[in-house]
């Protein structure tokens, strides 16, 4: 089973590191982590 992971726990970094193990852009990890910390974005569905 696949356990979820609270991504504000994640650094900028981890958050790149992510997205690019799961075959997307690096940037999508800098955009996640301003939406989270920038923005205060509380879900996915605040980053639009």
């Amino acid at each position: 089973m696949n356990k979820k992971k609270d991504i504000r726990s994640l650094s900028k970094e981890q958050l790149r590191e992510f997205f690019v193990s799961n075959n997307d852009k690096a940037f999508r990890g800098n955009q996640v982590y301003e939406w989270l910390w920038s923005k205060a974005a509380h879900s996915f569905d605040d980053m639009t």
